[in-house]
């Protein structure tokens, strides 16, 4: 068996399994509308995937497109599970404000937000970049703002995060980042409206009210106040996390049904 995730439309590898006599799955299928164009150039090999799986109605009918005729279902999102999520506990005292993957166009606007919030709330502000460099060590230093300027470390102040903000999406031509790990802490997300690349996740965890979309600094600087100064709206936040994360779980079951229904 051979199975492809969203994009992974690869023609020899997919030539050489049907060869092969292999069933091939795409998993989490995404199908921009943009993308039908060129994708329909590899539509004898689409054709010859035994299942596609899509993440999204959206992109069913994208796939269907290049093919009306195409084996299709849409499943849901399978980047919403996070396995059990049962890293952070909801009474862990969790005491940071953190930025992570932070690009450089958007650090201005970060070190704004930090220093605004400085004479607000009780937790400490943290930024860490997504790139670290020695102008971000320029930047710590000039600013009075803390920068973890090291890879690797985002999930390890997750852990002891109150709220996260995840950048790549404050300025245009990033496309956004991972906006999903933090809900696995269940802690509550913010990220910035241009997230080109993560469009239907970041609609799904806006629509589920388990994480904020803002526009600009300021909205970030209003939302971020309003999760730490209002408690019941911080916990109903927390609690749609949860619900988030336990239909990311039903989604992944899903997914497994369909695949089991092709082993052997």
């Amino acid at each position: 068996m051979l199975v492809l995730f969203e994009s992974e439309i690869w023609p020899h590898i997919i030539l050489i399994s049907k060869i092969k006599g292999a069933k091939i799955i795409l998993i989490n299928a995404r199908m921009p509308q943009n993308k039908v164009k060129k994708y329909k150039l590899l539509k004898f090999f689409i054709k010859m995937i035994d299942k596609i799986l899509t993440k999204s109605q959206e992109d069913t009918k994208n796939f269907l497109k290049i093919d009306k005729n195409l084996k299709i279902k849409t499943v849901g999102n399978l980047k919403l599970y996070q396995g059990d999520a049962t890293e952070n506990k909801r009474n862990e005292k969790k005491k940071y404000i953190v930025f992570g993957s932070v690009r450089k166009r958007e650090a201005e606007d970060i070190v704004w937000v930090t220093n605004k919030l400085k004479n607000i709330i009780n937790k400490e502000c943290i930024i860490i970049p997504r790139h670290p460099s020695k102008e971000w060590e320029k930047i710590s230093q000039k600013y009075d703002v803390k920068v973890v300027n090291e890879l690797g470390v985002l999930k390890s102040y997750l852990k002891q995060s109150y709220l996260a903000f995840i950048g790549g999406s404050l300025k245009q031509g990033y496309g956004g980042h991972n906006i999903v790990e933090p809900l696995s802490f269940k802690i509550p997300v913010l990220f910035g409206q241009y997230v080109d690349n993560i469009k239907e996740i970041a609609r799904v965890i806006v629509k589920n009210k388990a994480g904020f979309m803002v526009k600009n600094k300021e909205e970030l600087l209003e939302k971020i106040i309003l999760l730490c100064k209002n408690e019941k709206f911080y916990n109903q936040t927390v609690e749609n996390i949860e619900k988030t994360l336990s239909k990311g779980k039903e989604i992944f079951e899903k997914y497994v049904k369909e695949i089991e229904k092709y082993i052997q």
